[in-house]
């Protein structure tokens, strides 16, 4: 017996960080203008377990990494994902996916404007490689697409 895949946190297996990335997901959306200190925390937090599920997957076996570096290389909101995600663990980026010098800022937003948020005339701003994403979209897409390749990959069904 390995004494620690007891531990708390390998209890599960990859789910246990797919379930992890779920939680920061739902914290994300209780987020204010997600420009505070505190705010900005639970976005690295997000993107660093976003980015981690592709380690899990590979080291549990439940996917390969071929094919978990296809996915990353296939989506670029997974790739500054993985940027956002070292950027914030390492203070540099040595390998970017998009973007070594990639910044987050706030942009004004009209208090009228559709993607305003509750209180605030400003929105956290990625802008990697020329693109600019909104944090929250940002974090939503992420989400999804995991979720597509889990699922494409029938590995959230309950039989496995």
């Amino acid at each position: 017996m390995n004494f620690n895949d007891l531990s708390f946190h390998r209890q599960g297996g990859w789910r246990s960080q797919f379930y992890r990335l779920q939680r920061w997901h739902t914290r994300v959306k209780f987020l204010g203008a997600g420009v505070s200190p505190d705010e900005q925390d639970v976005f690295y937090a997000f993107f660093q377990n976003c980015f981690t599920l592709k380690d899990w997957l590979k080291n549990s076996g439940a996917a390969g990494a071929a094919d978990l570096n296809a996915f990353v290389d296939s989506y670029k909101e997974i790739s500054a994902c993985r940027d956002l995600a070292n950027g914030t663990k390492h203070y540099n980026v040595t390998a970017a996916s998009i973007d070594p010098g990639f910044f987050i800022c706030r942009e004004y937003v009209s208090p009228d404007s559709p993607t305003a948020r509750s209180g605030s005339n400003s929105r956290p701003i990625l802008c990697a490689g020329g693109i600019q994403w909104d944090l929250f979209d940002l974090v939503d897409r992420c989400m999804e697409l995991w979720i597509e390749f889990l699922t494409s990959r029938h590995l959230l069904s309950d039989n496995r």
